[in-house]
């Protein structure tokens, strides 16, 4: 066994830092107390994240993903080079609901360090209007849509779920709580514009917009 291995049966520590030789941060195993604060660029940044779980840093000092969990969530995330998450896998309850599978998001080509930088202005601001707007301009401008979810809904159906660059969800493929397959084609109001399922009539979408199971209006 090399000098430099020590054996271990059992080891109790509130954080793990794994790094390269030269001392760079590659991976933290934490405890929620001494969770680790978001780095980019080796720089941190001081949040109120509690939690346990894994985070990962790349070459550059940046945190680019993870596993966290707590008592109703658990999600594995990874990160868009030098921006927020793009794909995951999330598990949340809330009041006995359940929701969990995999979620695709978009993200913006500008460095999270913009991101950051203009929300350090804004916390800055008083509460009021001035901060509201500051905050409504921020979101539009690093708009991330949600793009696809495949997964169980709180309502017990499973779905998968496709949106438009805007967020607005447009495909809609989903076994319902009670056990009936559906096709939904939206439009971008969210109105279903076709509807597929054993109910539908003649067994293929209206061309004429209408829902052939009610109407064109949602289950």
């Amino acid at each position: 066994m090399a000098e430099d291995v020590m054996e271990f049966d059992e080891i109790s520590v509130e954080r793990l830092n794994i790094v390269d030789r030269n001392g760079v941060l590659r991976m933290a195993i934490s405890g929620k107390d001494r969770f680790p604060n978001p780095m980019i660029n080796g720089k941190e940044f001081v949040t109120n994240r509690r939690c346990a779980g894994f985070i990962f840093f790349n070459d550059d000092g940046t945190e680019c993903g993870g596993l966290t969990f707590g008592n109703k969530h658990a999600e594995i995330l990874f990160d868009q080079y030098n921006q927020d998450q793009i794909v995951g896998i999330v598990y949340s309850e809330r009041d006995g609901k359940r929701r969990y599978g995999l979620t695709v998001w978009d993200r913006p080509e500008t460095h999270i360090s913009e991101l950051v930088a203009e929300l350090e202005k804004i916390r800055a601001l008083p509460e009021g209007h001035e901060r509201a707007e500051a905050e409504k301009a921020l979101r539009e401008r690093f708009h991330s849509p949600l793009r696809m979810f495949a997964g169980r809904l709180p309502d017990g159906s499973v779905a998968l779920s496709m949106s438009d660059g805007k967020g607005r969800e447009r495909v809609r493929v989903s076994v319902g709580a009670d056990d009936v397959p559906r096709v939904e084609i939206l439009g971008e109001n969210g109105e279903v514009k076709y509807s597929l399922s054993p109910k539908s009539k003649g067994g293929s979408p209206n061309p004429g917009g209408a829902s052939l199971e009610g109407g064109g209006a949602r289950e």
